[in-house]
């Protein structure tokens, strides 16, 4: 079976669509949906009533961000970085 490699995801407005994960050097997985799931939940709350149209695709590729600096350190916990950090 062949693995994707970013996100498929659709919503009201869109049938479907895939964003790809962006390339990195994946030292430990650990935390990398845990860190894809809180993004994706905190870019909604804060931008889901100024641009709604925009909120999933949005939070998808926010999220997905978030994941790839996880998978580029040892750990959990630590491996998660902080609002500040994840690039725009």
């Amino acid at each position: 079976m062949k693995a994707f490699q970013g996100v498929f995801y659709t919503s009201k407005n869109q049938q479907g669509a895939f964003m790809k994960a962006r390339k990195v050097p994946v030292v430990d997985t650990t935390a990398a949906g845990d860190t894809f799931v809180g993004a994706y939940a905190v870019y909604l709350a804060q931008h889901a009533l100024e641009k709604p149209e925009h909120a999933i695709a949005g939070a998808v590729a926010f999220a997905t961000r978030a994941a790839s600096m996880t998978v580029q350190k040892s750990g959990a916990q630590s491996s998660i970085p902080f609002l500040n950090e994840v690039p725009e």
